[in-house]
């Protein structure tokens, strides 16, 4: 009996050490690494145990420490999933065929475009998150929630010059406004891209509604983000419910694939504890 674990984030790390301790096998894979969007995080502040905060990227590397203490090493990779007789899962690592008994689907979420006119031009000048430390000097940060400005605080901390460009009045919680104005972070409100360019200098030039123009070495959208859940598309009419569970037998959501509009690490690791829980009942192994 074999569980899948996709996604290796809080949820999917929770989950796995949850399946360790109850001796089930599984395997737990991410294309991106240990701990999903945390890398792109400044600072966690509502998470027990840590009274000062941490770090997203210092709470990813404690993540993978732990998981290797364990004896746990996730796979690199892109999963696919299918259904297959006798309520088993015939997945794909890569490409490669894994038969499982319950799957755990912890993928986190993915970001919205922002629409403008040569968005998709920009190649790897163009990010949706931070959780790669870009080889810029300077960004443009284009969003006016949470995570844009906890991303240009993310950039400012690693040395990269930041701009926010918001369309609307700046959202983010009193504690980013800070960071951001501490740490020199330049914010326009009122500003909407409407082009992007990149020159024969590799610079990307941006024109906004007004028609002036900005120029930059990277361009980082945040604008949203929504329930990563493509690996569910082969199932048809699928019931997701509160707790994590589907319609389908043994196949379980947890972390921000299930909860995207919360997002909190916290939340995250109760989901993957839980859904290992389910999984582990729903393969005959419940806790004694």
């Amino acid at each position: 009996m074999t569980v899948l674990i996709a996604g290796a984030g809080p949820a999917g790390v929770a989950a796995a050490l949850e399946l360790h301790r109850r001796s089930i096998p599984f395997r737990i894979v991410d294309r991106g690494g240990v701990g999903g969007m945390l890398r792109s995080a400044s600072w966690i502040r509502n998470y027990p145990g840590f009274p000062g905060g941490i770090a997203g990227e210092d709470l990813a590397h404690r993540l993978a420490d732990q998981l290797s203490q364990a004896g746990i090493e996730p796979a690199s990779g892109s999963v696919g999933l299918d259904t297959a007789a006798g309520h088993k899962f015939a997945a794909t690592i890569d490409c490669r065929p894994f038969a499982c008994d319950a799957v755990i689907v912890a993928a986190g979420t993915r970001a919205r475009p922002a629409g403008f006119d040569g968005e998709k031009d920009l190649g790897e000048r163009l990010l949706y998150d931070v959780s790669q430390h870009p080889a810029a000097s300077n960004a443009v940060v284009i969003g006016s929630g949470d995570v844009a400005f906890d991303y240009a605080v993310t950039l400012a901390r690693r040395g990269v010059a930041a701009t926010l460009l918001c369309r609307t009045t700046p959202k983010a919680i009193p504690f980013l406004h800070e960071q951001v104005r501490r740490l020199g972070v330049e914010v326009r409100a009122g500003v909407e891209v409407s082009k992007a360019t990149v020159g024969n200098d590799g610079a990307v030039m941006l024109r906004t509604g007004d028609g002036s123009s900005i120029t930059t070495d990277v361009v980082v959208v945040a604008v949203g983000r929504t329930a990563d859940r493509s690996l569910l598309d082969r199932f048809d009419r699928l019931d997701i419910r509160s707790d994590g569970r589907t319609s389908v037998e043994g196949l379980f959501l947890a972390g921000d694939v299930l909860h995207p509009a919360l997002r909190q690490v916290g939340v995250a690791v109760g989901d993957g504890i839980r859904a290992a829980a389910m999984a582990a009942e729903s393969i005959g192994r419940p806790c004694q």
